[in-house]
């Protein structure tokens, strides 16, 4: 049963004080003008209105008409206690062949554990200010109608603002996070045949993930993600276009599950041609630092100014398996630079990469056809010619796309 106005004020009266149960009656159809005198005409009671009505009836009845967040549900509850959290991961341990004769030498040495750790801190910090005049408050009791106005525009809106603000802030963790997905190029999913080569990429991609593995995360730790704990995020249009009973036969699960497991976004939050992401459902981390109200009378303006704080720590958890589904995601890779070098000298190169937005530009170098050992280059593009390379050999240097593997730039240089 939907809420009333009359029940907003009635719950308002039953946990009240004293003071203002004596004072204001019970709210019904017909005397809604009279319950706004009795709250009106005494400020110790229109302070006790307002107050119940931000802090306690906006929190419970109200909030529940305001903007739902989509992603709500991967958050993992309050931060009781400091700014920062420690996200600890022990990696798998190198086996040592069992050697009999070693046993006395070996029996006290440290073996200690492969600890990675990553710290994540509050990084954000929002106030969202609302003002209650006396004048907008004694308009509201004059119907119930003005009153359900004042309730939605003037309460619910900060509920609304932070929620929607919570949804832009946790879609643009996926965003800058995209460099270090594991990527996987699928054809972009408009009909029935891409989209039957779609489900079978994310089915072989669910089956990998299933198995120990260092290739699906940033970290590069060892770890794995039942088919359970997975996670697909997709967008309206290829929500649109999948058989959702096809994907529940990929992941040999009902149909109810593949519901609940498929998140659907407006957008991927300025990332380009994603088709999906998929991922372990411990990816995000995201915990509430504080989350209150506060509020100060204005004597002599007659308004009360409403503060709803929220902070937050949203994070990214580096250790979570997670790959992105892209099309034509990194369209070029260029190499530019000088096409001579001498021996025992330094080139620096620069690789141009045309991208969609959000896609890492990132390359990794490679110099192919060396004669000399120490002829190397660094990761920053940066090509150091060997004293001995032979002269009128040609090097071919490579920027491979970390996004993706198969866009490389070459240039060719010959040594003079």
């Amino acid at each position: 049963m939907a809420t009333t106005v009359y029940d907003v004020l009635n719950t308002i009266n039953d946990n009240a004080s004293a003071e203002y149960q004596t004072r204001v009656p019970q709210a019904t159809q017909d005397n809604i003008v009279s319950v706004g005198n009795s709250i009106l005409s005494y400020q110790a009671t229109k302070n006790e209105f307002i107050d119940a009505l931000v802090n306690r009836i906006a929190m419970t009845l109200v909030k529940n008409k305001s903007y739902t967040n989509p992603l709500a549900e991967f958050k993992n509850g309050m931060l009781e206690y400091g700014d920062s959290i420690e996200e600890v991961f022990i990696d798998i341990i190198n086996a040592q062949t069992f050697n009999q004769d070693d046993a006395v030498d070996t029996l006290f040495k440290k073996n200690l554990p492969d600890v990675k750790t990553y710290f994540h801190k509050v990084n954000r910090e929002d106030q969202y200010p609302v003002t209650i005049s006396e004048k907008n408050l004694r308009r509201a009791f004059l119907s119930d109608r003005n009153m359900q106005d004042f309730i939605s525009k003037v309460i619910t809106s900060m509920y609304t603002s932070d929620a929607y603000d919570e949804f832009i802030h946790m879609k643009h963790l996926l965003f800058t996070h995209s460099d270090h997905m594991y990527p996987v190029k699928v054809s972009n999913v408009t009909n029935e045949a891409t989209a039957k080569s779609f489900l079978e990429a994310i089915r072989s991609m669910g089956d990998k993930l299933s198995f120990l593995s260092n290739k699906y995360n940033p970290a590069g730790v060892y770890t794995s993600t039942s088919a359970e704990d997975l996670v697909i995020f997709m967008d309206t249009e290829r929500k649109a276009s999948i058989d959702v009973q096809a994907l529940a036969q990929a992941f040999n699960i009902s149909k109810a599950d593949v519901n609940n497991r498929i998140i659907v976004l407006d957008d991927f939050g300025g990332l380009k041609n994603v088709q999906a992401i998929v991922c372990d459902k411990s990816l995000l981390m995201v915990y509430d630092v504080l989350f209150e109200m506060t509020n100060q009378y204005n004597p002599k303006g007659l308004y009360w100014n409403y503060f709803l704080t929220h902070w937050q720590l949203l994070s990214v958890s580096n250790f979570a398996n997670v790959v992105i589904f892209y099309a034509d995601g990194v369209l070029s890779v260029v190499v530019t630079g000088a096409e001579t070098a001498t021996q025992n000298s330094t080139v620096t190169l620069t690789a141009t990469v045309t991208a969609d937005t959000g896609i890492s530009k990132d390359v990794n170098w490679f110099v192919d056809n060396a004669t000399d050992s120490t002829t190397v280059i660094s990761s920053a593009g940066v090509l150091t010619v060997g004293e001995l390379e032979t002269v009128g050999n040609i090097l071919t240097v490579r920027a491979v796309s970390k996004f993706n593997n198969d866009e490389v730039g070459t240039l060719a240089i010959t040594i003079v």
